[in-house]
């Protein structure tokens, strides 16, 4: 009797070091019988003749064909390997259907698109327990690149499981193997080309955001589509949200559809680079400031730069663009006209970033900044009759695009967006994806909230704190694992984070990244006692109840004597 629920042997050929497909070919006896083309859908619906969509070697080796000499005639797989093996009751079906029955033995070619990948290459592999386990069962495809991750024992046929992938899938252009850990301090791996062309400038779609970057330049997990999703719904519109290690912008972007305004930074100069591109052709531009900074230093100094150069609103922009008056508009961080000086020359190192950076922060009136957009063009101030005119006869006027690069090929005019959500000068969600070593910028945090005290002259009890989230490894997903990131972050901190006092306190368990090693998201509010401590000390929460531990010890032993 034929068995359509087993599924043939593919040949072994362990040890192959140069791929032959045709190898893989094997025959397989059959029984077929020729009926009219008339009584197929008859046949089709009779349960004795469903074998063709069973497993087996009838999934994707046998088919219903043409007869040669008579088109009218179909010739058709039956359950069996010999005429000798057919049920009775299968023919007696086909002479009540088709009339009449022709039946013969027959043979099918098994070849290389019938067997699966990790057929293929277990075959080709040494039987050996070791060898057999250390096949790979998955891979990440970012745009047109695989990406595997083999095992040191793969390695000897790393280019022949290369030409398998890059063959079996239609959508792999080019098959790469990570050569060894992230220690880059731009997360990017180092990867070695197995198959297919040396191309790594791809596209991506998540979260209906288009990304295009360089793979082999910058970091991106496609295996993190989830937690971007996840953060994401946690904003809201009109949220002001900041994300210190942005990368090509898996947050910034959608964030910025969704109706945040959104300050972006990262390090690496390509990752800049490519999120400055994304935000462009995903028409977030007027949404989202971008910074080639170090995380640190970016922590430091942005809710002050936030509140102090808010969002604008569109409108006002673009009267305030069109006022001869006001020369320096276009260094107005957030406008359409804004340029800073690492967006046009290439960053040296963080100190300077950060230096020019600040230096191009000039105003004439700051007032007019923060004014309403009518009070700023007000028909009834005489001394803006002019600029009246201008706006209003110029409804279309050419605005410097805040992307270089894109203003460079095309000076196409630029539309002004138009305003749906009120933006808020308080950061309300800090972003912090870099999972290896995000937990130790946190200390970054104290007193960085300080200058708006200092120097914009509000009071503590009217800024708003924000919420960050953190990524971070923990070896394991027992409870233990959550006492040492509230631990580790706690010392960072400064300051204990105790779920017991703040309700916002939370750890997502994102994903298993190796055996025994998970990635974690801690998420809390930032604690005034850090926002607002003094910059340049080094005191903390745990050292302040050492020393009143010390206080406390020393009148006691007072009053012992």
């Amino acid at each position: 009797m034929f068995n359509t629920s087993i599924r043939p042997a593919i040949p072994k050929f362990p040890g192959m070091t140069t791929l032959d497909k045709e190898a893989f070919n094997i025959q397989i006896p059959v029984v077929r019988a020729k009926v009219p083309t008339s009584a197929m859908r008859q046949i089709n619906r009779n349960p004795l003749f469903k074998m063709t969509k069973q497993s087996g070697v009838t999934g994707k080796g046998l088919a219903v064909v043409t007869d040669e000499k008579d088109s009218d005639m179909r010739w058709i797989p039956l359950p069996a390997h010999t005429k000798a093996d057919l049920p009775q009751e299968t023919l007696d079906a086909l002479l009540e259907l088709a009339g009449f029955v022709e039946v013969e033995d027959s043979s099918v070619t098994l070849g290389w698109n019938y067997w699966t990948v990790q057929e293929i290459i277990s075959a080709i592999l040494p039987e050996d327990a070791d060898m057999q386990d250390g096949i790979p069962s998955s891979f990440t495809m970012t745009g047109h690149v695989a990406h595997l991750n083999l095992k040191k024992s793969m390695l000897p046929y790393r280019f022949l499981i290369g030409q398998i992938l890059l063959d079996k899938a239609q959508t792999i252009e080019t098959v790469v193997n990570k050569l060894d850990t992230i220690e880059d301090q731009f997360r990017v791996f180092k990867m070695e080309l197995l198959a297919g062309k040396d191309d790594y400038l791809v596209s991506q779609i998540e979260q209906e955001c288009k990304f295009t970057f360089d793979f082999s330049q910058v970091y991106w997990n496609s295996r993190l589509t989830n937690e971007h999703r996840r953060l994401v719904n946690l904003f809201n519109p009109g949220d002001l949200v900041v994300d210190v290690m942005a990368g090509v912008g898996p947050f910034v972007v959608p964030a910025a559809k969704k109706g945040c305004y959104v300050l972006g930074n990262d390090l690496n100069p390509h990752s800049y680079k490519y999120m400055r591109l994304n935000t462009e052709q995903n028409k977030v531009v007027d949404n989202v400031r971008l910074f080639n900074d170090d995380g640190r230093n970016f922590i430091q100094t942005i809710a002050f730069e936030a509140y102090m150069f808010p969002f604008l609103e569109p409108s006002l922009e673009r009267q305030l663009l069109c006022r001869p008056d006001i020369p320096n508009i276009g260094k107005i961080p957030g406008s359409m006209g804004f340029q800073s000086s690492n967006e046009t020359h290439p960053p040296v190192d963080s100190a300077s970033r950060q230096t020019e950076h600040h230096s191009s922060h000039t105003f004439p009136d700051l007032a007019i900044l923060h004014s309403d957009s009518r009070s700023a063009v007000s028909p009834s101030d005489p001394t803006s009759t002019t600029t009246t005119t201008t706006t209003t006869t110029t409804p279309n006027t050419t605005v410097q695009h805040p992307n270089p690069d894109v203003a460079g090929r095309s000076r196409r005019r630029v539309k002004a967006p138009k305003p749906i959500y009120e933006p808020t000068l308080f950061i309300k969600h800090f972003v912090m994806n870099l999972p290896d070593s995000a937990l130790e910028f946190l200390d970054a945090y104290r007193g960085c909230y300080r200058p708006l005290v200092d120097d914009a002259g509000l009071s503590e009890h009217k800024i708003e704190m924000p919420m960050i989230h953190v990524h971070c490894f923990a070896p394991s997903i027992a409870e233990g694992a959550h006492k040492e990131i509230f631990q580790r972050a706690s010392e960072r901190l400064g300051y204990t984070i105790d779920p017991a006092n703040d309700p916002t306190v939370y750890i997502e368990q994102v994903r298993l990244v190796a055996p025994k090693k998970w990635m974690y998201c801690l998420g809390f509010t930032l604690p005034r006692e850090v926002a607002f401590a003094c910059k340049g000390s080094v005191g903390t929460q745990k050292e302040e109840e050492k020393k009143e531990a010390v206080e406390k010890g020393e009148n006691d032993s007072t009053q012992d004597l």
